[in-house]
């Protein structure tokens, strides 16, 4: 050290230069191998030689300016403009070159890492996403009750008029039935979803498993990350079909159609005293509606509280990116 700074003040920079020209090739060397860790084709390659030569050509030149022209500056401003100079061009080297220097070393390993994150991310998406499916189950046994119930009340207004005070049919009888009808539909499309959303959680597992082997397996790893962008996407899919979403708006669509199906009950006896009763059974049948809609408002207001599970796009990331 004290020969080398002997000949520094000599303005003898064989050494110092030796030095700076190894310095120079080695982070050329690096930046090539940060730049071409994703080069798949001969021009990539190229392209990647190319810059890190010229990055150590710049650094080489830089520094050396900065060794043999900065210390025979006189003027202040001078040298204060060229230390600003230096200045910038470091923080160029930083983020051009020491970029591609730790993609190299570290590159794949953050490559690795932001694959396995997503796995581990799919997998809690996926796991609340049927968990919040299978919520509708709730929902299905209130709508099992409410269905019984219509269907005794239409069966004990048939046979002993427990609405209207006058059996058989007639306009509450009706209403009774269509609404005891809606709900059976809209607890048959909660059974196939809850049957669709079990095929869809077996079919997004199976994805969830090709994925994770994948991740593991010892494919490169730009083909890797397109097909886990492939898979991703069919998930994604798979997910959006799952979401209760979409059968909440349906039920809460059900619900606000029920007191209209009373509405449309116009035809009345030709007795006035009949009519009137039957207008105060409806009234009766009106009132019912609201308690089924409570019942099952609560669970629509509850889906409507949570945020659904989201799975973001798998981002493909190169090196340096990951890094």
């Amino acid at each position: 050290m004290d020969r080398l700074l002997a000949a520094y003040r000599k303005g003898d920079l064989k050494i110092v230069r030796k030095i700076l020209f190894v310095l120079a090739a080695a982070s050329a060397l690096f930046t090539y191998g940060g730049a071409s860790l994703d080069a798949l084709t001969f021009v990539e390659k190229a392209r990647s030689t190319v810059f890190a030569i010229a990055s150590g050509c710049a650094i080489y030149l830089i520094w050396d300016f900065a060794i043999n022209i900065v210390p025979e500056l006189l003027e202040p401003w001078k040298k204060a403009l060229s230390l600003v100079v230096i200045l910038c061009w470091c923080v160029i080297f930083f983020f051009l070159s020491s970029s591609f220097n730790a993609a190299w070393l570290k590159g794949r390993d953050a490559q690795e890492l932001h694959q396995s994150r997503y796995v581990e991310g799919m997998g809690d998406v996926l796991d609340a996403t049927f968990k919040r499916a299978l919520s509708v189950e709730s929902v299905r046994s209130d709508l099992r009750l409410e269905t019984a119930r219509y269907k005794t009340a239409a069966e004990q207004e048939f046979k002993t008029g427990l609405y209207s005070g006058e059996p058989g049919p007639g306009a509450v009888h009706n209403a009774l039935g269509i609404i005891r009808g809606r709900l059976i539909n809209l607890e048959d499309e909660i059974a196939d979803f809850v049957e669709r959303s079990d095929t869809l959680n077996e079919q997004a597992r199976y994805r969830l498993e090709r994925v994770r082997k994948i991740v593991t397996s010892n494919k490169p790893t730009a083909k890797r990350m397109r097909d886990i962008e492939t898979e991703s996407d069919a998930l994604r899919a798979d997910l959006a079909r799952m979401d209760s979403g979409n059968l909440t708006a349906s039920i809460a669509r059900t619900l606000e159609s029920l007191p209209g199906e009373v509405d449309l009950q116009t035809v009345y006896s030709n007795n006035r005293q009949m009519a009137k009763r039957q207008r105060q059974a409806l009234d009766k049948v009106r009132t019912d509606i609201e308690r089924t809609s409570s019942k099952l408002r609560a669970f629509i207001d509850a889906s409507n509280a949570q945020n659904a599970p989201r799975l973001p796009a798998f981002e493909k990331m190169t090196a340096v990116q990951a890094v």
